[in-house]
């Protein structure tokens, strides 16, 4: 098929990849999890935050809390724990 200069290549698209970004979006946008459920379409919020919030989040306080119990040294004010 030609390619229409005009035409965007999304046939890797698909419905829970238009709907897991549109929920990335909203999460990193800070807007609440019950925002974002309303926006998705979901009566349950648990089903926002389980299915579609970021499970990636690097939390850099809790790392360094374990850090501090396997080395046995308290975190400083620095680490944000």
């Amino acid at each position: 098929m030609a390619s229409d200069p005009g035409r965007l290549d999304l046939e890797w698209v698909t419905s829970h990849t238009f709907r897991k970004s549109v929920a990335t979006i909203l999460d990193e946008e800070g807007l609440a999890a019950r925002q974002a459920a309303d926006q998705l379409g979901h009566a349950q919020v648990s089903m926002t935050q389980d299915a579609y919030f970021g499970r990636g989040k690097v939390h850099t306080a809790a790392a360094d809390a374990l850090d501090a119990a396997v080395s046995g040294k308290k975190p400083g004010p620095e680490s944000g724990a």
